[in-house]
C-alpha cells in the first residue's frame, strides 16, 4: 500500500513538473507585443489562475488554454489600469512595477 502511494505521489509530481515546463514556454509566447501580459507579475497571476482551474476541475492542460487565460486577464486589467480599447502600453506595465504582487492576487 505504501509503495502504491509513493508511485502515485511520484506520478503527480512528474505531471506538475511537466505542466510547469509547458507554462514556462507557452505564456511568454502569447501576446509578445503586449507589455502588460508579458510582465512577470501578470505571468505569475495567469499561471496561478490556470493551475487552480486545472486542479479544481481535474482536467489536463491543452494547447491554447494560456491564450484564453491571457485574454480574460487583459479584460480584467484594462479597467484596473485605466486602459482603453485593451491597447496596453509601456506605461501600463510600469504601473504594475509599483503594484504589490499580493494586491493582484487578492483581487
Amino acid at each position: 500500500n505504501e509503495e502504491i502511494k509513493k508511485k502515485k505521489d511520484s506520478s503527480i509530481d512528474s505531471q506538475a513538473e511537466i505542466l510547469e515546463k509547458l507554462l514556462e514556454v507557452d505564456f511568454p509566447r502569447a501576446f509578445r507585443e503586449n507589455p502588460v501580459l508579458q510582465h512577470s507579475k501578470i505571468q505569475d497571476l495567469m499561471k496561478r489562475a490556470l493551475r487552480c482551474y486545472l486542479l479544481q476541475y481535474g482536467v489536463g492542460y491543452f494547447s491554447g488554454m494560456h491564450e484564453v487565460v491571457s485574454l480574460i486577464t487583459a479584460g480584467f486589467l484594462a479597467p484596473l489600469l485605466k486602459c482603453s480599447d485593451f491597447v496596453f502600453k509601456k506605461e501600463h506595465a510600469q504601473i504594475l512595477d509599483k503594484t504589490n504582487k499580493k494586491v493582484l492576487f487578492d483581487i
